[in-house]
């Protein structure tokens, strides 16, 4: 029965680091605080208005804002890449735990 638990254990680790994936990261308690100096993201851009927005975009480089958030987010896809590599492997690790100890009897 090992086998079995231990299949079933591999398969919830894998819905685990899915549904990680799947979560949004909006990091909702620093998105108001770093608004001011950001434009790009829009958990900073639902705290400016209109008007100013424009000044801004107008006024100030946006390539630094732009270069940040690009790696920023880079940062993010990587890591939401890398679990659903993991997802994978304890899928398939688990799934053949499970078909063992139902072909096995285990």
């Amino acid at each position: 029965m090992w086998v079995f638990y231990l299949g079933v254990t591999a398969l919830t680790i894998s819905a685990l680091f899915a549904i990680s994936v799947v979560s949004p990261n909006l990091r909702k308690g620093k998105a108001s605080s770093e608004s001011h100096d950001n434009f790009i993201f829009f958990g900073h851009l639902r705290h400016w208005n209109p008007a100013d927005l424009e000044m801004a975009l107008r006024e100030r480089d946006p390539l630094p804002v732009l270069a940040r958030q690009l790696v920023v987010m880079s940062d993010i896809a990587w890591n939401k890449h890398e679990r659903v590599k993991k997802s994978f492997a304890f899928a398939v690790f688990g799934a053949l735990l499970v078909a063992l100890a139902g072909i096995f009897g285990v």
